[in-house]
């Protein structure tokens, strides 16, 4: 304020040392940050991948295994992981039941495409059965209508000479 100035004259080498000691702290100090937040990381993401990984697992179980049972949510630790897993199991045990469901109606259908079968080879026995009367019906039918129309020539030729022989004897 009273217009003097001071002025303090250091090595240059003193204050070199002290801005290295203060580099070498600031980057101490980040080198422990970042191993901290390295560290933290990995756990947090284990927290995430584990249950995450849990139910891939159980996910192939119920792809490969015919008894599957569902799985307890609650052993799956954040509430989202959990809520997927419900649901899953929802959606597992009603596809289960669908395809137990679709077993049961592949075997009826199979029982009745089988008696339908029967059905089907009796009515074609049946109809070769009848076909086969006809058949003979319609030869016998045949046989008659030419016997018939033999008959009906013989009567005629007969009326026919008996006419001539009738009217020759008159005349």
């Amino acid at each position: 304020d009273n217009g003097w100035l001071a002025v303090i004259s250091l090595p240059s080498t003193h204050l070199q040392a002290v801005v290295w000691d203060e580099i070498e702290r600031v980057a101490l100090f980040l080198a422990m940050v970042v191993l901290v937040s390295g560290i933290a990381a990995r756990v947090i993401s284990r927290r995430i991948t584990e249950p995450l990984e849990q139910l891939k697992r159980h996910v192939r179980d119920f792809r490969l295994a015919s008894d599957w049972q569902p799985v307890d949510p609650t052993s799956y630790p954040p509430a989202e992981v959990a809520e997927v897993v419900r649901g899953f199991n929802e959606v597992a045990m009603r596809l289960k039941g669908s395809v137990s469901e679709l077993r049961q109606l592949n075997q009826q259908e199979s029982r009745l495409r089988h008696q339908l079968e029967h059905v089907v080879n009796d009515r074609e026995a049946e109809i070769e059965r009848r076909t086969e009367e006809l058949k003979e019906r319609s030869d016998e039918l045949a046989r008659a209508v030419s016997a018939a129309t033999a008959a009906d020539r013989a009567k005629s030729e007969f009326l026919a000479n008996m006419s001539h022989e009738m009217r020759s004897p008159l005349t």
